[in-house]
């Protein structure tokens, strides 16, 4: 072999070391990614989807309407919502719909967003933020809540 066919013949197999090591890094990144989604559904389905079921019927109990309800949104993120109405007396207007939602989002960061009156909550304690799937615990989710609640009434006072 000539020294060009020797150096095209280096440069295709560090080319195609290239592009194997490409592939195997987006299959990383693939697995990566069921991975943090089937913790996502864990999670929801025995602490979130418990938690928020337990708020919802305290809601109901004191009088007010609530339910929980799950979804993928326009990004093709999974989410789970607890909502509530605070003031009954105004009956079931958007504006008096206060939500709750935790959703993994496409980069795989959870993400906890309150809404009252359809707009995020950024007081008392109940802002959005974002956190790791495998950091979804029930204490604090139940302190996010209660941070959520405490909100909401403040908002309504």
């Amino acid at each position: 072999m000539s020294q060009f066919s020797d150096f095209l013949k280096q440069n295709d197999e560090q080319q195609a070391a290239k592009a194997d090591a490409a592939a195997a890094a987006q299959e990383a990144k693939v697995l990566e990614a069921k991975r943090r989604s089937a913790v996502f559904t864990e999670k929801v389905e025995q602490i979130v989807r418990p938690a928020f079921m337990s708020f919802a019927e305290d809601m109901q109990k004191s009088g007010r309407a609530a339910k929980v309800e799950d979804g993928i949104d326009g990004m093709r993120s999974p989410y789970i919502d607890v909502t509530f109405f605070y003031d009954m007396s105004k009956g079931q207007l958007a504006t008096e719909r206060s939500t709750f939602r935790v959703k993994l989002n496409p980069v795989g960061i959870i993400e906890y967003t309150p809404f009252a009156d359809q707009r995020k909550v950024q007081k008392d304690g109940a802002t959005s933020s974002t956190g790791y799937v495998d950091d979804i615990h029930i204490e604090d989710l139940n302190a996010r809540l209660l941070d959520f609640l405490k909100a909401v009434v403040a908002s309504r006072s």
